[in-house]
């Protein structure tokens, strides 16, 4: 009986041993894997990267030549800066511009067009100023108001005049 269960003990004990080795292994197996990916596997993901980014830059190339040799873009340019005219946002060009746009997209098959209101403020230039020296002699003035200023409501300014060489000077 008792070199029946010395048997199992010393069985025991050598399966453990034999867990233990094979723990091991596992062990110096998976760190080998994990070194190995820690190594090389920033390399392949980047090879990979790489080539999705080369990938897509072939293929927006070729849709930028395309556009600029098959395409309709520099008619569309033109129909836009001739027929719409000036477009300062807010503007009935600008309106004019986002009909001509979504006609156009609508022309050619796109599939989901649609326009999206949007809160400008316009600022319409009205009558154009007039800007006179009266001293020494009296001469007429070439001026520009800068845009969404406060008008004078058709009052009479008189101030002295001073020469500005850049907007960082008016404040």
């Amino acid at each position: 009986m008792k070199e029946k269960q010395m048997a199992l003990k010393m069985n025991q004990i050598s399966r453990t041993v034999y867990y233990k080795e094979i723990s091991m292994a596992k062990s110096t197996y998976h760190l080998i894997l994990c070194t190995i990916f820690c190594l090389f596997g920033p390399i392949l993901i980047a090879q990979d990267d790489t080539n999705q980014q080369n990938t897509d830059a072939k293929f927006i190339k070729d849709i930028h030549n395309q556009i600029l040799t098959d395409g309709e873009c520099y008619d569309w340019l033109t129909e836009l800066t001739t027929d719409v005219g000036a477009r300062l946002a807010g503007s009935p060009g600008s309106i004019k511009a986002v009909e001509f746009m979504e006609l156009k997209m609508n022309s050619i098959g796109f599939d989901k067009v649609w326009t999206q209101e949007c809160k400008v403020n316009y600022w319409d230039r009205g009558e154009e100023e007039k800007v006179y020296m009266t001293s020494p002699r009296s001469q007429r003035l070439n001026a520009l108001s800068l845009g969404n200023m406060i008008g004078t409501d058709g009052k009479v300014l008189e101030a002295e005049i001073i020469e500005v060489k850049g907007l960082d000077e008016v404040e």
